[in-house]
């Protein structure tokens, strides 16, 4: 059977997400790609655990895949790092 037509609606598609974390660590940066929503980049790894307060953080993961933020006009993709408290 034959697909079914692509109709395009010019609504953006997902950005495309970063593949290391030396591409997203101390990074604050909003990236644009034609075609494609904008990707907020936010791996900052300073700062303080919010649990204990401890400066003793790091970075374990990136995340893989942007993540979606719904807001009242367009969406929002985020993509970050996991961290963990060393404490």
């Amino acid at each position: 059977a034959k697909p079914p037509p692509e109709i395009p609606y010019g609504i953006p598609e997902v950005p495309t997400a970063r593949k290391s974390k030396a591409e997203v660590r101390d990074v604050n940066k909003t990236y644009r790609n034609n075609g494609q929503f904008p990707l907020l980049m936010f791996g900052y790894t300073c700062g303080k655990c919010p649990h204990c307060g401890s400066s003793n953080i790091s970075d374990t993961s990136l995340n893989l895949t942007p993540k979606i933020i719904h807001t009242s006009s367009w969406p929002r993709f985020v993509q970050g790092l996991g961290m963990k408290c060393g404490t």
